[in-house]
């Protein structure tokens, strides 16, 4: 039977992630971890994977296995002796083959996509149809002329949490349960910091916190999980963005700045930022 997702599931969970094929962010004991009480995680050890349910989004993920088409399979027998529906969100574009059409319908979760950017335009925001961006790092420059960039450490976890707070506290109301979810991930992130080997920067100007982005290297990919700002400096997030950027190796190609949720805001910012593709979701259903 399903039962509730422990951090000491960590490894079991790690052992079977090799098994799916993907580049998305979602599949990671990391993301399994900071999101486990907004998501609510259950999982089951099967004859042919290990499968994670989520009952805040009332799907399973993808199972993580190397004999796709059996595990789907057991997939539904798992969720019908726990009584739950046999959806599976969200699911890779890649992976679509795997879905017999006689047996499961997929359809397009266009808010779930994962934005892929190249990082050397990423960064040097060359190009007319980026020049707004630098026109705010240059506006934050000028107006900020002392300001500091150095890496996250301990003493900084508590100012991070408050900014992020305190910009929840900015937003409308209706986006407070979403904000608040995304909250309680973010201080689990800063709580495991230094076990999931995160990537982080910071900006301070006249010595208090005002920008930073909290990031995981993962392949060719760099994937920025959270990026926070003072809402009032103009440019602070085009500067942080370009900041941490420029600390990259070399062998970091792409950048992963995940999903927009359907949101229209959040959706017009990163197509502002010009994607060069992207990670491809769907939520597929049993017939």
């Amino acid at each position: 039977m399903l039962r509730r997702y422990t951090p000491e599931d960590r490894k079991l969970v790690e052992s079977y992630m090799s098994k799916i094929d993907t580049y998305s962010y979602f599949y990671s004991s990391f993301y399994l971890e900071i999101w486990k009480e907004a998501k609510r995680f259950y999982l089951q050890e099967g004859e042919y994977g290990l499968y994670i349910y989520s009952d805040k989004d009332k799907a399973f993920f993808m199972p993580l296995s190397d004999d796709m088409y059996n595990a789907l399979e057991e997939l539904v027998e798992i969720s019908k002796e726990n009584n739950v529906r046999a959806a599976i969100s969200p699911v890779d574009g890649r992976h679509l083959p795997f879905f017999e059409l006689e047996k499961f319908r997929c359809e397009r979760d266009a808010g779930q996509d994962e934005y892929i950017y190249d990082r050397t335009k990423l960064e040097t925001l060359s190009g007319k149809s980026l020049q707004s961006k630098r026109n705010h790092i240059s506006r934050f420059k000028r107006e900020n002329p002392d300001y500091t960039v150095r890496r996250i450490e301990k003493r900084d976890h508590e100012a991070m949490i408050a900014l992020a707070k305190d910009n929840i506290a900015k937003m409308p109301e209706a986006m407070h349960p979403s904000l608040t979810d995304e909250l309680s991930a973010l201080i689990c992130a800063i709580d495991k910091f230094e076990e999931f080997d995160l990537d982080g920067l910071l900006i301070e100007v006249d010595g208090k916190l005002a920008a930073y982005t909290i990031a995981q290297r993962r392949g060719e990919y760099a994937i920025i999980h959270f990026e926070k700002a003072l809402q009032e400096l103009i440019g602070a997030y085009q500067t942080i963005n370009q900041e941490y950027l420029k600390t990259l190796p070399p062998e970091i190609t792409l950048v992963n700045r995940q999903e927009d949720l359907g949101l229209e805001g959040l959706k017009k910012a990163k197509l502002s930022y010009k994607p060069i593709g992207f990670i491809e979701k769907y939520t597929s259903y049993r017939n």
